[in-house]
């Protein structure tokens, strides 16, 4: 299943506002703004003024300096271990902290570099993508369409494993609930969020704020990216899976259904035919295809025997029988329909009856005999109700209806009566019995 333009399109520019997302991290990440923005004291929140922040004093200097060390602090030495002097530097004394000056001093020296700016914002905006990605993916796997109903045992098919589905479903459904009712705390989250992100990213107001921006900006991305290739891709996934295990198991299925048919036309000593409702249920379960194959090499059994070997010719009555349970194409309805009836009529035991009735159905299915041709379905036909007369039996004529009933299939196919060699003795004697003729 793949995507449809507007998916294409939608997925683009999610794409494109991933890259601006990363751009953004880069450029705050090196734009000057982290270190002009205002500092403030860990332990009261005071500004710190400029001109507090000092270099460090260098090892060794000489005693009779008295210059101040202070100087407005670039880029780099702001990102350095910083010493906030406390007073002007005395000649021959050493340079002395206090505690606030030591704790300024320690604070300055966590400030990140813009490099580990730059890291910290990818890895907070990979996890709010990866999370995003998650939360698309629950929202947007597809329903499985199973049914409820009871089939035979014979029939059974394995379904879709859908626990994915149900945890999806359950997760989801928490989710939505857990929102609603927290929406009146989600000020209160993000205030706590933005200062535990405000550390990692320049240790500033800015850094909270930005931290925020990165997580719902990538987490909002990748819930709908997630979502939309869920529905686009894991649907065709999932149906590939299923076609190919289905293909798998019709192979085999086809394999057994043919190892049954073989046994059945051509049983031996060692591999006795099998069990007529265990053949049934395999052709009902091959494919077409083999159905088809199936009824043409029984079909090709039956018209070799049916006179000469009838014992034979028997062993296809269960196959055209499952056949006609089975068969979806109108032809093949007809063909099996008429091949059962055949087998019916000319077994050793006759079952003119059941031969008629589905030389009928036959004919129904297959319409017009000009149009269609097996006539010999008419032909078989008035055979079978020439032999179910009961006057035909004593030697008496037929009744007029009767007689209208047969002459209609005769008529049919008078042609192929008048080519048939050897001739039809059951039709020429109940012709001579009625004194009609072709």
């Amino acid at each position: 299943m793949g995507l449809t333009d507007q998916g294409r399109d939608v997925i683009f520019w999610l794409r494109v506002l991933l890259i601006v997302g990363v751009l953004g991290i880069i450029v705050y990440s090196i734009s000057p703004v982290i270190d002009d923005v205002p500092l403030r004291r860990p332990e009261t929140g005071d500004l710190i003024a400029t001109d507090q922040v000092t270099a460090p004093a260098t090892k060794g200097a000489s005693a009779s300096s008295t210059s101040e060390m202070t100087q407005t602090p670039t880029s780099t030495q702001m990102l350095q271990p910083t010493l906030i002097a406390t007073g002007t530097a005395q000649a021959g004394t050493s340079t002395t902290t206090n505690s606030a000056a030591t704790s300024t001093t320690q604070y300055l020296a966590s400030r990140p570099s813009g490099w580990a700016i730059f890291g910290i914002g990818l890895i907070i905006a990979g996890s709010s993508l990866f999370i995003g990605l998650l939360l698309g993916f629950l929202f947007g796997i597809p329903k499985t369409l199973q049914s409820e109903t009871a089939v035979p045992t014979s029939e059974r098919r394995y379904l879709a494993n859908t626990n994915l589905e149900q945890i999806s479903d359950w997760l989801t459904k928490i989710l939505v609930g857990v929102g609603l009712t927290q929406l009146s705390n989600i000020p209160t989250l993000l205030v706590d969020l933005s200062k535990f992100l405000q550390g990692g990213l320049g240790n500033s107001a800015s850094g909270g704020i930005f931290g925020i921006a990165i997580v719902l900006y990538f987490l909002i991305c990748g819930f709908l990216y997630g979502f939309l290739w869920t529905r686009q891709f894991f649907a065709g996934v999932l149906l590939q899976a299923d076609a190919s295990e289905t293909f798998t198991a019709l192979q085999l299925r086809d394999v057994k259904a043919q190892q049954l048919v073989s046994l059945q036309l051509d049983p031996s000593m060692d591999t006795p035919p099998p069990k007529v409702q265990d053949l049934k249920n395999a052709i009902k379960l091959a494919s077409p295809a083999l159905r088809s194959r199936i009824g043409e090499e029984a079909r090709q059994v039956r018209k070799a025997t049916w006179d000469k070997n009838k014992a034979k010719m028997e062993t296809t009555i269960p196959i055209f029988e499952a056949l006609v349970d089975v068969d979806e194409t109108e032809m093949a309805k007809y063909i099996s329909r008429g091949q059962l009836g055949f087998a019916y009529k000319d077994k050793r035991s006759p079952d003119y009856a059941k031969a008629e009735d589905m030389l009928t159905e036959a004919i129904n299915l297959r319409g017009n005999a000009g149009d269609s041709g097996y006539l010999w379905y008419e032909i078989n036909r008035a055979i079978c109700r020439i032999l179910l007369d009961a006057n035909f039996k004593n030697n008496q004529p037929s009744t007029p209806d009767q007689q209208a009933r047969i002459m209609t299939d005769l008529n049919a196919a008078k042609l192929v009566i008048a080519q048939a060699n050897p001739r039809v003795k059951e039709i020429d004697q109940w012709l001579a019995l009625n004194k009609l003729t072709l």
